[in-house]
C-alpha cells in the first residue's frame, strides 16, 4: 500500500508541501505518529501486559498506566465469562477466554496512543489452565505476546469479590509460582512490580519508559 505521508504536511520552513520522509519516520516515528497510517502504526506500537494472580490490581493498575499514558487498555474477558457462566472451568471455557482475551488485543490495537495496556492475556490463562486442569494448551502458549509484562507480586493485600477462587495463601503462592513460570517458559520481557499500589505504579512506569527507551522510541515533548 503506498501512503503519500509528505503531501500532509508542510516543510519546516513552511513554505510548501513535504518534508517528511522515510528515514525521519524510522528515526522518531512515535513523533510522527498522526501522521502514520494504520499499518505504520501498528508496526510501532508496544504493548504492555499485566500478569498475576487473582486480587493483585492488575485492573486497577491497568487503567491508571492508561491514563498516564493517554492511551487504551483493554479489560479482562474472562471475569466477565466467570461473572456469567461461573467460576468451574474446562478447557473449552480456558480456550474461549484466552482467543477471546488476544482477539480484544488485536481489536485495540488501532485505538492505541503509541503504547496499548493489557490487563491480561492468553499466558495467564495458560497459568490458569495449569492450576484448574493440570496442563496448558498450546494454544495459549503460541499467541503473539507484549514488548512488557508486569509481573504484579503476591504481596498485595486480598480483597474477595466474590469471583475469586484461589484464597489461602497456600493455593496463592502456588498459583504465584505457577504464573511465573509460564512468563519463563515463554521467554517474556518481564519486570517485577511489588509494594503498594502506589509504588506499584511507580515501578510500572519505570519500567515501562526504560523499555520505551530500549526500543529506541521516545514520547514526544507535550508528553
Amino acid at each position: 500500500m503506498f501512503v503519500p505521508l509528505g503531501g500532509r504536511i508542510l516543510n519546516a520552513d513552511r513554505n510548501g508541501i513535504g518534508g517528511l520522509s522515510g528515514e525521519k519516520v524510522r528515526a522518531d516515528p512515535w513523533h510522527y505518529w498522526s501522521y502514520l497510517p494504520a499499518p505504520v502504526r501498528n508496526h510501532y506500537a508496544l504493548t504492555v501486559c499485566l500478569h498475576g494472580i487473582e486480587s493483585v490490581g492488575k485492573s486497577t493498575l491497568a487503567e491508571r498506566l492508561a491514563g498516564h499514558y493517554g492511551t487504551t487498555f483493554v479489560p479482562e474477558y474472562g471475569r466477565s465469562h466467570c461473572e456469567t457462566h461461573g467460576t468451574d472451568c474446562r478447557e473449552a471455557d480456558l480456550m474461549l477466554i484466552g482467543e477471546a482475551q488476544q482477539a480484544t488485543i488485536e481489536a485495540a490495537r488501532p485505538w492505541a496512543n503509541r503504547l496499548l495496556i493489557a490487563d491480561t492475556d492468553a499466558l495467564m490463562t495458560a497459568a490458569w489452565s495449569q492450576m484448574m486442569i493440570g496442563y496448558t494448551p498450546d494454544q495459549l502458549i503460541s499467541q503473539r505476546k507484549a514488548d512488557l509484562y508486569l509481573m504484579l507480586g503476591s504481596d498485595a493485600p486480598f480483597v474477595d469479590d466474590g469471583t475469586r477462587v484461589y484464597k489461602t495463601r497456600e493455593e496463592r503462592e502456588k498459583f504465584d509460582r505457577v504464573a511465573r513460570a509460564t512468563l519463563l517458559l515463554s521467554r517474556t520481557n518481564f519486570i517485577e512490580i511489588r509494594g503498594s499500589w502506589d509504588e506499584r505504579f511507580a515501578e510500572a512506569v519505570k519500567a515501562i519508559d526504560a523499555m520505551i527507551v530500549q526500543n529506541g522510541l521516545r514520547w514526544p515533548s507535550e508528553h
